[in-house]
């Protein structure tokens, strides 16, 4: 019965990194270090979230999948900017719901 459990996890660990669940501080400073299996963790950790939220906004799913990528080529490119819940600002999940509202709202101002 273990051995068939942990078989079973291991399906659903795409990287190594996934079976350990790290923190998002840890996968952050990984990801900053050059991991790359740590950014597609991010990536598969929120990309459901973002899209549901930019779609809840949108109405239409091909802007809502555009602004979702934008939001993680972002995420990529301004990742060290994050200051991190271990400084007591605000949580990963906050910070990049803010580039999500802010992306949204650039990709309102350009349909004017």
């Amino acid at each position: 019965m273990l051995d068939r459990t942990a078989k079973r996890h291991r399906q659903f660990c795409v990287t190594q990194v996934d079976c350990f669940d790290p923190s998002e501080h840890e996968l952050v400073s990984r990801s900053l270090r050059g991991d790359v299996e740590c950014l597609v963790v991010l990536y598969r950790r929120y990309h459901p979230p973002i899209y549901a939220f930019l779609l809840s906004r949108l109405g239409n799913a091909a802007d809502a999948e555009d602004v979702t990528q934008d939001v993680f080529l972002k995420m990529v490119d301004k990742l060290h900017t994050y200051r991190g819940s271990k400084t007591g600002e605000i949580s990963f999940a906050g910070w990049l719901f803010r580039i999500a509202q802010n992306t949204l709202n650039d990709f309102f101002r350009a349909k004017r």
